[in-house]
């Protein structure tokens, strides 16, 4: 009769070697996949039909949640990533790098590739690491005209990064009128606060952007919400934003 300790020391055996040609497995298929994705980002079409072929899967994504579309819009390869998009891999991916296909496109004003994303179903409200949807890197870019595509697409006017804060208020800090306008013209939340209860009527007077503050003013923004324990009267006073404060007069605002 065998003896127990033997086959329990043979079952153990048995055990690790499958537990290795696993491991070995997976890592074959880890180094599949880092390949495939390399040759998306090299542009090599040729190649990357040749690893599909023999088993490589064009949707494969690494470890740091990168996949072939993202790989081929920061190699700046237009015909990979239109072949990749015509054959349905995800456009929303969003990398190691923490940003978005889109969001590249966005950052780096390259309207080909932003236009094709859109129309190929990218999300206009995928954020990046950050918390920053594309509207927001659109203001932060300065890329008024993608702003607006992003808008035409659907993009919800409101969503907020990390510290709370929205393309309106982005808008704001930056100064551009024009995208500003465009956001109150979508009806943006002229009352979302950020993380610190800051709203965009405050960041409109510590800004000096007078025009805005009006502006938000026209649109009935609250006038009775203090920040750091001033109300908005208060803060136009001491910003010297005098046309603000009369309008705030005018409607009875408290300071």
């Amino acid at each position: 009769m065998p003896c127990p300790a033997k086959i329990s020391c043979l079952f153990r055996h048995a055990c690790i070697l499958v537990l290795c040609a696993a491991a070995s497995f997976a890592y074959a298929g880890q180094e599949e996949d880092s390949n495939l994705l390399a040759m998306a980002r090299q542009g090599n079409l040729s190649l990357l039909n040749k690893m599909v072929d023999l088993g490589a899967s064009l949707n494969a994504i690494d470890r740091h949640g990168n996949n072939a579309v993202l790989m081929a819009v920061e190699g700046g390869q237009y015909a990979m990533l239109r072949y990749l998009l015509d054959r349905n891999v995800s456009p929303n991916a969003r990398g190691g790098s923490g940003f978005t296909p889109l969001g590249h496109a966005v950052m780096r004003g390259n309207r080909q590739y932003f236009r094709l994303l859109l129309d190929k179903g990218a999300s206009p409200d995928e954020p990046t690491a950050n918390g920053e949807s594309p509207l927001h890197l659109a203001v932060r870019f300065k890329r008024p005209d993608m702003l607006a595509a992003l808008l035409a697409a659907g993009a919800r006017p409101d969503p907020v990064d990390l510290q709370g804060i929205s393309p309106l208020v982005a808008a704001i800090q930056v100064g551009d009128d024009a995208m500003f306008n465009a956001l109150i013209a979508a009806n943006a939340d002229v009352n979302r606060k950020d993380r610190e209860q800051r709203t965009p009527l405050y960041w409109a007077l510590f800004e000096r952007r007078e025009t805005m503050a009006l502006a938000l003013l026209d649109r009935g923004t609250l006038l009775d919400e203090p920040v750091y324990g001033y109300r908005p009267l208060r803060w136009a006073r001491v910003m010297e934003m005098y046309a603000a404060a009369a309008t705030m007069d005018s409607s009875g605002a408290l300071e």
